[in-house]
């Protein structure tokens, strides 16, 4: 519950984000702070793609030149298949905005119908 409290200003006032380019069973979507400052997107396995692991995932909106960590907040289907823990997923990482935008993230694997979101907060 505090964690949906903390992102009410984000949502309500926010940009949505329709991620294109994606793996054909993988839908990225997210809400990006009118300021720049905070996002969240989700990524979504909608079903089972021939690809493996999925391709990468790019967070576009946020300030190419603004630092930015990256946390997962919510995870619904565990770490992955036959996956190790992903660097970004598991510890401290900050990206530039224009990092997330172009060259973006590899997702975790995950079965269809599950999700994670994933908090991206200005570092600075």
């Amino acid at each position: 519950m505090d964690y949906a409290k903390s992102l009410r200003d984000v949502i309500a006032t926010g940009r949505p984000v329709h991620v294109d380019g994606t793996d054909p069973g993988v839908d990225v979507r997210g809400v990006v702070a009118a300021d720049l400052s905070r996002a969240m997107f989700t990524i979504v396995q909608t079903v089972t793609d021939a690809a493996w692991p999925p391709g990468r995932v790019r967070m576009p909106g946020l300030n190419d030149d603004r630092l930015y960590r990256v946390a997962v907040s919510s995870l619904t289907g565990g770490q992955g298949a036959g996956q190790s823990p992903l660097e970004w997923a598991t510890s401290d990482t900050v990206l530039t905005g224009r990092q997330l935008s172009i060259v973006g993230l590899r997702p975790i694997v995950q079965q269809p119908q599950q999700a994670i979101v994933v908090d991206v907060t200005a570092a600075d």
